[in-house]
C-alpha cells in the first residue's frame, strides 16, 4: 500500500500574543502526516524571544 501524505509542515512556528509581545513557542517545525497517523506536537517552552 502506497502512503499519501495529506499534511505537509514546512517551517511552522508556533506562539501567541502577551502583554509584552509575541512569544515563539517553536519554530522550524517540518513534518508530513499520512492517513491514519495520530501525532501530537508535545513540548516546553525553552527559550523566550520576541518577534
Amino acid at each position: 500500500m502506497i502512503r499519501k501524505p495529506i499534511v505537509e509542515l514546512n517551517k511552522l512556528n508556533t506562539g501567541y500574543h502577551s502583554a509584552n509581545g509575541n512569544i515563539i513557542v517553536s519554530e522550524d517545525i517540518n513534518e508530513t502526516l499520512y492517513s491514519g497517523e495520530l501525532t501530537c506536537l508535545l513540548g516546553r517552552l525553552l527559550h523566550n524571544h520576541r518577534i
